[in-house]
């Protein structure tokens, strides 16, 4: 399965993300805001494993009778909610902070950088439930 693949590489990310950490040195300066080299693409492989895990999962079940394009080419956060009606005639619930980690992970990837709102630029609303869960 492909995701597992993919979560082997996020694990591995994050590893390396947690020992740039603990690096002497520039690393120092980094640990009282967790930034790292490797944090990025540990949030962006751990999100996109998840992803792949959800088509690996409806490829097994409707395959190859019913294949799931019509899902695929779906958001990720609306993929976590076709799947099981899909398969199971229910949707799944809301989870804003599923939702909230599908956001960050497309904002990683498709980076457009923004001015802080205090400078007159407006930053998306979901940043600010995120910032204020820490």
């Amino acid at each position: 399965m492909f995701s597992v693949m993919l979560l082997d590489c996020a694990r591995r990310n994050l590893r390396l993300s947690l020992d740039e950490r603990k690096r002497p040195g520039k690393g120092a300066v980094w640990r009282d805001n967790h930034l790292s080299v490797h944090a990025l693409a540990a949030i962006v492989m751990h999100v996109t494993a998840f992803d792949a895990w959800m088509i690996d999962g409806l490829t097994a079940a409707a395959m190859p009778a019913d294949p799931p394009y019509d899902v695929v080419g779906k958001s990720m956060y609306e993929r976590y909610q076709l799947i099981p009606e899909r398969l199971g005639g229910k949707p799944s619930p809301d989870d804003l902070d599923l939702r909230d980690l599908s956001e960050v992970r497309d904002e990683i990837v498709h980076a457009l950088p923004r001015l802080l709102p205090d400078r007159g630029e407006v930053v998306p609303k979901w940043l600010d439930r995120v910032k204020e869960q820490g």
